[in-house]
């Protein structure tokens, strides 16, 4: 399974956050929000990029809509990777 998404911060710039909505925010939830109307907005969550930082959060089932502000000065590389798991059905004796 992978249902966790991993993202390593390599640089810092102005802008670029990665910004959470809730599901009960304005606009949040599946569909509920258009991509020019997130980006001039400050609600939700934001997650300032850092250089060395981590942000892992859950995608798939439960996902929260989420996007990238944009960048105003400087440049933003980010590695992203999955964790990626296996459950063991251990039979009870």
């Amino acid at each position: 399974n992978t249902e966790i998404t991993v993202l390593v911060y390599l640089t810092s710039c102005k802008g670029g956050a990665t910004r959470f909505y809730l599901p009960n925010s304005k606009g949040g939830g599946s569909g509920g929000r258009k991509k020019k109307e997130a980006a001039d907005s400050a609600d939700g969550v934001a997650f300032v990029p850092t250089a060395g930082s981590i942000l892992m959060h859950m995608h798939g089932d439960r996902c929260l809509e989420h996007e990238a502000d944009p960048v105003l000065d400087g440049v933003k590389y980010v590695l992203r990777t999955d964790i990626v798991y296996a459950t063991n059905d251990i039979p009870s004796s």
